[in-house]
């Protein structure tokens, strides 16, 4: 049974900020449910019963009773999670950079706990674990994610029953690995599922099989993707527009009637520094190249399994195969891969406005990121810094509240819950963008080429206005 120096309430993993060496980072726990839910457990009966069912059916399937022990078991751990919930950020606050991002020495973070759980020999503990030869010191940097958490923490870890703890950590391991075991266990987990989410259908074994392929064999799942439907022409098409929708913010920053020229200046810094990731690293298409990344990870050396991750870890933000899109604060990157330059987000033999209305509008959205509430507070290299003046970050609160209220003042009618603009305000203002910056640029392509071909059938409409149709069917 551990005690209280045995136990980790937290979730380790190495955090780079901007070209700063590499530091470590501290972040809350990973919970069975929302933060909201457990934070407020009457106000969600369903879903917390059926947490309750789903923690009580796992532990049938290994053995325990059915009896008051393991319901008092259940309600004990449910409620020692509630109570790690409500010493977390909320959404809303985590969105401020400059509240998460707290620098600490090691010995600071001990203190910081008042000395309740040595911080530095649980880390040195992991990579020895981990047969790893790196050793952290006392006076080595710490990103403290969470403060008042880990204030929090500490103390409860010292009040809770060591059978509270244990049974947390047995029950995430179990939920963390039951899927790979036995139908039954699958079925536990979907009929949570289907409380929490209105699923009506558990997904076939096989997609579950194939969706670990891709997650363990990513970059070798993206060059078969990329050698049978991605052509090297779709990478050159795409990189164009991307660039177009590039140089179309750029006019917007350089019009843009409320930014000081200081701020304007090193907006268009950031701008310009911004690197894209477009449809697939080159190295994958060497063969030599995707065995040699396969045979490290096979082979990382066990005197060396931190740097042998850091150095796999160091590819792309994510595998090429994949729909979807993003822009990575600390290194000022946006990555659009393969899997999303597809239709009916891009298509390199299509007309061009069907293209800028669909990708184009994803680009722009992911480099209106850089400049939202929370990309904004960093700089060109990465690093979390105010480059911006306290008279310009006034009105930008200002135009940003707008969509705030705008967002607020809308409800879900099928279930009657009123959206929170504050947590979706990068979003909307970074959709909002996508919006400005592809029509822009579309402008600029329709100036320096023919006039487009329309689709045909719906030959009636123009062909700004198919392009404003291929947006709004994508975004609706």
């Amino acid at each position: 049974m551990p005690d209280a120096n045995d136990t980790q309430v937290y979730k380790l993993n190495p955090l780079r900020r901007g070209i700063e060496p590499l530091l470590f980072g501290f972040d809350s726990a990973v919970f069975g449910l929302g933060r909201n839910q457990l934070v407020n457990t009457s106000g969600y009966p369903d879903i917390v019963n059926a947490y309750k069912q789903y923690i009580l059916q796992s532990a049938l399937l290994l053995g325990a009773k059915n009896d008051s022990q393991t319901h008092q078991d259940i309600e004990d751990l449910l409620n020692f999670e509630s109570q790690l919930a409500q010493e977390t950020l909320t959404q809303e606050e985590k969105r401020d950079s400059s509240v998460w991002y707290n620098r600490m020495s090691f010995e600071g973070f001990n203190e910081l706990t008042d000395n309740r759980v040595d911080w530095l020999n649980i880390t040195n503990r992991i990579y020895s674990k981990l047969n790893s030869t790196i050793r952290v010191k006392s006076d080595d940097i710490v990103i403290l994610q969470d403060i008042k958490y880990y204030k929090s923490v500490t103390k409860l870890l010292s009040e809770t029953p060591p059978r509270v703890i244990a049974n947390y950590f047995g029950w995430y391991a179990v939920s963390g690995l039951s899927s790979w075991t036995t139908s039954a266990f699958r079925s536990v987990t979907f009929e949570f599922s289907k409380v929490t989410s209105g699923a009506v259908k558990d997904v076939e074994l096989w997609r579950y099989c194939l969706n670990d392929l891709s997650n363990g064999l990513e970059y070798a799942i993206s060059r078969l993707y990329i050698d049978k439907s991605f052509s090297k022409k779709d990478k050159q098409e795409a990189s164009l527009i991307i660039k177009d929708i590039k140089d179309s913010f750029y006019e917007l920053i350089e019009e843009s009637d409320w930014l000081d020229e200081s701020t304007k200046n090193k907006s268009l810094i950031k701008l310009d520094a911004i690197h894209r990731n477009v449809g697939y690293p080159d190295w994958i298409l060497d063969d030599k190249e995707l065995d040699n990344y396969y045979k490290l990870k096979q082979k990382v050396d066990s005197k060396h399994f931190f740097e042998s991750v850091l150095y796999l870890q160091q590819t792309w933000p994510m595998a090429p195969h994949i729909v979807n899109a993003a822009y990575e604060p600390t290194q000022n990157s946006i990555t659009i891969p393969a899997g999303q330059l597809t239709p009916p987000y891009f298509d390199a033999n299509i007309p061009a406005h069907i293209n800028y209305g669909a990708i184009g509008s994803v680009v722009g959205h992911e480099l209106t990121h850089g400049f939202d509430d929370e990309g904004s507070q960093f700089d060109a290299d990465g690093n979390l810094v105010n480059w911006w003046t306290q008279a310009i970050h006034k009105r930008f609160d200002e135009k940003a509240n707008c969509f705030i209220d705008e967002y607020n003042s809308y409800i879900d009618t099928q279930t009657q819950m009123r959206l929170n603009g504050k947590n979706t305000v990068g979003e909307n203002i970074a959709d909002n963008g996508g919006i400005r910056e592809s029509y822009k640029a579309y402008e600029v392509y329709v100036r320096t080429h023919e006039n487009p071909q329309r689709l045909p059938h719906i030959d009636k409409y123009t062909a700004e206005q198919q392009r404003g149709v291929q947006y709004t069917e994508l975004n609706t």
